[in-house]
């Protein structure tokens, strides 16, 4: 089994402002896998993830908006 390259994967958490979605937020902004995780919301991002947005890795959008082409993993 090869392993895997250091934040290579695509994330997409639903319901990132709850309970659950937001600590799930947070272990998955500390892990190296993931390159890109979009949080999708009803309400607008905390400032404590803001500088995560600024970098790119994280993407916040509303549930109107398309999902992106390629998704590794789906947390909801």
């Amino acid at each position: 089994m090869q392993a895997e390259e250091p934040y290579s994967k695509v994330a997409v958490i639903v319901g990132v402002t709850g309970l659950i979605g937001s600590h799930l937020l947070e272990c998955l902004l500390q892990e190296n896998r993931y390159r890109k995780i979009v949080a999708i919301a009803r309400s607008s991002a905390p400032d404590s993830v803001k500088k995560y947005i600024d970098s790119g890795q994280l993407i916040w959008q509303s549930f109107s908006e398309p999902m992106p082409d390629h998704v590794d993993h789906v947390f909801c």
